[in-house]
Order: C-alpha cells, then structure tokens, then sequence
C-alpha cells in the first residue's frame, strides 16, 4: 500500500465523516418530525380517553334515567286500574241516584221537624179518627221521604268519596305523566349529548391515526438513517484499521532498517577492532547470523 492509497483512504474517511455529520443533522429533523406527531397522537388520544370518559357519565346518567321513566311508567300502570275502579263506582252510584224516586224539596231535617210535628200532635190531640188516620198515613209516607233522602245523602257522599279519590289519583297520574315528561326530554338531550361526544370521537379518530401513520414513517425513516451511520460508521473502522495496520507495517519496516543499520556498523566495528555498545551488542544477540560472524571474529 503506497502513500496515494493513504491519501485516499484518508479522503475516504473525510467523506464519509461528512455524509455522516449529514445523516445525522437529517437524523435529528427526522426524529423532531417524529416525536411532534407522536405529541399530537398522544393529545388526541388523552382528549378522546377525556371525551370517552365524559361520555361514560353520560352513558350512567342514561341507564339511570332510564330506570326512572321504567318506574314512572310502572306507577302510572298500577294506577289505572285504580282508576277504572274509580270510574266503574261512581258510574254505580250516579245510576243508582238516578234510579231513586225524585223527592220533595225538603231537607232531612225538614222532613224529621214535620214528622214530629204530626207525632206530637196526635200524642196532644184529641183527633177524630179520620184526621189521626191521615196523620198516620202523612207520617209513613214521610218516614219513607226520610229514608230514601237518607239513602240518597249516603249515595251522594259515597259519590263524593269516589269522586275525591279519583282526583286524587288522576292528580297523582298528572304528577307522574309530568314527571315523566321531564325524564324524557332529560334522556334526549342526555342521548343527544351521547350523539355529539361520540362524533366528536369519530372526526378526532381519524386525525391520530393520520399522525400515528406519520409517526411510524418518520420512524421508519430514522431507523433507515441510523441504519446508514452504523455502516458508514463500520466503513470508517474499517479504513481506520487498514491505515492503522499500514502505519504499523511502515513502522517496523523503519525499526528493521534501523536496526540492519546499528548491526551493520556493529559489524564494521567488529571488523576493525573496535569496541561495541550495549544495544549494537543486543541486536547482534537477536540475530543468529550476525552472531556467527561475531564469534568468527572472535575466533
């Protein structure tokens, strides 16, 4: 290897030094590009595990109001038959005082004075028997006047009753069929809160993959740069080794002429008598040949 191939060895390095310096400032876009749309998914991601969170509440909220309404609609149910009780009794008892015999305008009270009145006079008179049969005959049809305004008074209050309690549950009913109004129109607007948050879900869905795709590309790009510095790197150690093994080689080749040249005037030495220094005497040493033509001399 001669000293042009050093030299372009040596270029080779530099070049692949600076495409490596370019790979990795690419490198550093690449990965900047990456970690930014890896931010924006995972945001994306955070804001619908909020919205879905939300939306859970929501989804409760509905199951709730749901067994609400079940149960307004299970009272509402329980009371109508009440209510067909309600209304088949007074039918009865409206019947029943249209069917009894119309009476004089006369109180209970009125008829019971008049009744009293006739007692006493037979009881105080003395009557002719026509007239005491009259008053018999008056108080008897009045007695049955008394009755039948009792019966009356007594069907009149239980229609009263009646009445009263089907108010009372048909208030109960208006109050529950309100109540259930109100649950309604709170499940719709809940369902439709539902609606927007998972619309909302849909158009941010797509977005994070859009950056999650992103992201997996500028990581494959990275990789693929990564990938390319590790082989110019290992090009670099490569040529680095074969300069370094270049240098050695030259370096013992300048150590070995040296040391031909210290043996070699060593031996003139010898040759002329002259007296030889320690490392002239170790290499002598080292080397058998020059060791032979030592002894010769000495011989």
């Amino acid at each position: 290897m001669n000293q042009d191939t050093i030299t372009a060895i040596e270029e080779e390095i530099y070049q692949l030094r600076a495409k490596i310096a370019e790979r990795k400032k690419q490198l550093r876009g690449l990965i900047e590009e990456m970690e930014k749309h890896q931010a924006e998914r995972d945001k994306i991601h955070e804001r619908i595990r909020e919205i879905r969170n939300m939306n859970s509440e929501s989804l409760e909220k509905a199951k709730k109001l749901r067994e609400e309404i079940n149960e307004i609609r299970s009272r509402i149910k329980s009371l109508t038959p009440e209510l067909k009780k309600r209304g088949e009794e007074k039918n009865t008892l409206i019947q029943q005082l249209n069917s009894s015999k119309a009476v004089e305008g006369l109180s209970m009270e009125q008829v019971s004075q008049r009744i009293r009145m006739l007692e006493e006079k037979i009881e105080t008179g003395p009557l002719r028997p026509e007239e005491e049969r009259r008053c018999y005959e008056e108080i008897k049809r009045l007695t049955r006047l008394l009755s039948e305004l009792r019966r009356r008074e007594e069907l009149a209050n239980k229609l009263k009753n009646v009445k009263d309690e089907a108010s009372a549950i048909w208030a109960d009913v208006k109050s529950l069929r309100e109540m259930l109004s109100s649950k309604l129109e709170e499940l719709k607007s809940v369902r439709e809160n539902i609606q927007r948050v998972w619309e909302s879900v849909k158009e941010l869905k797509p977005l994070a993959d859009q950056h999650h795709s992103q992201y997996l590309e500028y990581r494959q790009k990275s990789q693929m740069v990564e990938a390319e510095i590790i082989l110019l790197s290992s090009r670099i150690l490569e040529l680095q080794d074969l300069v370094r093994k270049h240098k050695e080689e030259q370096a013992k080749s300048r150590e070995n002429e040296l040391k031909e040249r210290v043996k070699s005037r060593a031996l003139q030495k010898i040759s002329a008598g002259g007296k030889l220094s320690f490392e002239e005497m170790r290499l002598l040493l080292e080397d058998e040949a020059s060791w032979k033509l030592l002894e010769e001399g000495g011989g």
